[in-house]
């Protein structure tokens, strides 16, 4: 199985609230996380999911790779983030079917669902 799409993130200033750090417009409902500082987000490539801009849960991407494996496209983006920044890799496997951007094409992808999972110290928390 592919590796999981993993971002750095950090709590925001709401009790209730996660916040990517690269992508503060990602916001996430999680109570448990409020207490947990610094953590990891990781959700599965099969499960990120092209979106629209500006979607709930959804980040904008430059895509660098786009992939036909035969019964699936394997699509490789970076996070926008500013300058100085570390990059933060993306993965999404999109059906056969699905008609795909090309290399340098900014688009979304959803990455908060049921399938997300948040990690502090390698361990899940949420």
């Amino acid at each position: 199985m592919p590796p999981l799409s993993v971002n750095p993130a950090a709590v925001a200033p709401s009790p209730v609230f996660a916040v990517m750090e690269t992508t503060p417009d990602v916001i996430v409902e999680e109570p448990v996380l409020a207490s947990a500082g610094d953590f990891i987000v990781g959700i599965r490539p099969e499960y990120v999911e092209l979106s629209l801009a500006g979607q709930a849960g959804a980040i904008p991407v430059q895509i660098t790779r786009v992939q036909d494996v035969g019964t699936y496209w394997m699509l490789t983006g970076v996070v926008e983030c500013g300058t100085g920044v570390q990059q933060t890799v993306v993965r999404a496997r999109l059906n056969a079917q699905t008609q795909v951007p090309e290399v340098n094409a900014r688009v979304w992808f959803k990455l908060v669902s049921e399938h997300t999972r948040y990690y502090k110290n390698e361990e899940m928390v949420a």
